[in-house]
């Protein structure tokens, strides 16, 4: 597997062929999710000040980071106190009252390579987790990726957002579909991953629906879609 890191100019190159100017089309992605009037104040004031990578969502600016293992307890945090007893139940797919910490040093131990997390942090405290995005390479098929909001976050176009940075990094790593399990009377993720591509339903086997998604690279730029 190509590096995901290493390979997202490529991606971004080809996503972008019919214009010279892969800047013209950021700030062009850019402007569209401003308010009228405001895409112009950008160009006259300085830009804010970032620390690093993240997301524009609703005139608000969530940094976004890998997870790695050092980041157990954020993300503990973030499962337990973030995560109503509902949204654990429909991100694993099974009742989860609490959460183990073995659990959250699994689900944080990530290398970056086949097994990658993106993280949106609250501006108001970036060391508050408030969504992750995973990813993870499997021998047999697509990678499997999987997604949770915290509750005080949905409903912000956050979780679309913070995917569409996950998808790129895919397509730039050579990996154009993915593959995921929801339950079967959940429509919420099925409606984030079509901001990314064509979602293809499967099977349903013990509740569980299997999820296969086309990634497009012309759903990565783009107004916001608010989901």
């Amino acid at each position: 597997m190509v590096d995901m890191f290493k390979a997202v100019p490529e991606v971004v190159r080809s996503a972008t062929e019919r214009s010279s100017s892969v800047l013209a089309i950021a700030r062009e992605a850019m402007e569209a999710r401003l308010p009228e009037g405001m895409a112009e104040a950008v160009g006259r004031n300085k830009p804010p000040r970032v620390s690093g990578p993240g997301i524009l969502v609703s005139d608000v600016f969530y940094p976004v980071r890998t997870l790695t293992a050092d980041d157990t307890e954020v993300l503990l945090h973030f499962l337990q106190d973030g995560l109503s007893e509902e949204s654990r139940r429909l991100r694993f797919m099974s009742p989860m009252p609490t959460v183990s910490p073995a659990a959250a040093a699994w689900l944080a131990s990530r290398d970056n390579y086949e097994r990658v997390a993106l993280a949106a942090l609250d501006p108001a405290d970036t060391t508050v987790v408030i969504a992750v995005v995973e990813y993870a390479s499997v021998s047999d098929g697509p990678p499997e990726v999987a997604v949770a909001v915290a509750d005080a976050f949905q409903g912000k176009g956050i979780g679309s957002n913070l995917l569409r940075m996950l998808a790129t990094m895919s397509l730039a790593a050579g990996e154009p579909v993915w593959r995921c399990d929801v339950l079967a009377d959940n429509d919420g993720p099925l409606r984030l991953l079509a901001t990314v591509g064509t979602v293809e339903l499967g099977g349903v086997t013990g509740g569980v629906r299997s999820v296969t998604v086309q990634l497009d690279p012309e759903r990565l730029l783009g107004t916001t879609v608010v989901i």
